[in-house]
């Protein structure tokens, strides 16, 4: 068994994309890529081979590997799952791997980021409405005790973002068995937006509930800075100042009011038969 893969996401050749005996590339929606695609990348591993959901690619994005991995891939002690454009600072080896786990850790995540607003405004200006509701009532369904996390996750200014995460295969098994559990049942319900970016709904729905999965579990989270086409992630002295006011000042200090969503859209959704108990507020 190896002591460690880390599997890196391209839906596109890339050149110069790490390929080790550590790092191996995974070419996501590769049942849909042309022929010459599938040629360049021919020594990636495709997220269309054993159990798999590749055809699912236009709406999971990166969520196809972290599906494949759990499906497929069991001689590891520990795995990971990075990005063509975006990879942790440090390279993790099978040397040093251990090292990071000795004190405790459970898992590896992107250095968290500070926002100029809560978790809920954002994850609103990229995902519908619906969509967003749907999830949530899916939780409430199949994970009630998730909520409270959920929610503190939302009322929050801080994000792991991109879906990137190292830690033993047993504890990634378990993480995406939760994620897959929920996204199995919304998509019962969901209806695709003709939108390009609104498609990826499923890939937003993993990055926001993967924080909540290792939060609400209480694993030792260890935070690594990320690259984004091997520069360090731009953050600007005083932006990251306002961004550390706004989360240590005044969302520590901050009398919560309930949040009390718009409810025509239940109604809607409730025209349109999707039979879930939805709730308009988040406490």
């Amino acid at each position: 068994m190896n002591k460690l893969k880390i599997f890196v996401c391209s839906h596109r050749p890339v050149e110069n994309i790490p390929h080790d005996n550590v790092y191996t590339p995974i070419h996501l929606e590769r049942i849909h890529s042309n022929d010459k695609d599938k040629e360049a990348m021919a020594e990636y591993v495709g997220d269309d081979t054993g159990d798999h959901i590749s055809e699912k690619g236009e709406h999971y994005s990166e969520g196809t590997a972290i599906y494949w991995i759990w499906k497929n891939y069991h001689d590891c002690e520990y795995v990971g799952l990075t990005q063509y454009r975006r990879q942790f600072a440090t390279r993790f080896t099978n040397e040093n791997i251990d090292s990071f786990f000795q004190d405790g850790t459970d898992v590896i995540l992107p250095k968290r980021f500070f926002r100029p607003f809560t978790r809920l405004f954002t994850v609103l200006t990229y995902m519908q409405m619906e969509d967003f509701l749907i999830l949530r009532a899916v939780m409430k369904k199949l994970f009630p005790e998730y909520l409270p996390t959920f929610h503190r996750f939302l009322r929050d200014y801080i994000d792991y973002p991109f879906n990137m995460v190292i830690c033993k295969k047993t504890l990634y098994d378990q993480y995406a068995e939760w994620i897959f559990s929920i996204c199995n049942e919304m998509e019962k319900y969901v209806r695709y937006s003709g939108y390009t970016n609104s498609s990826r709904l499923f890939g937003y729905a993993i990055e926001l509930l993967t924080p909540v999965y290792f939060l609400h579990n209480k694993c030792k989270i260890k935070e690594k800075e990320v690259l984004v086409q091997n520069k360090p992630l731009k953050m600007y002295w005083l932006n990251r100042l306002f961004m550390i006011y706004r989360h240590y000042i005044v969302a520590r200090f901050s009398k919560y009011e309930p949040i009390y969503l718009d409810p025509s859209f239940v109604r809607g959704l409730k025209r349109d038969g999707i039979d879930l108990d939805f709730d308009l507020i988040i406490p």
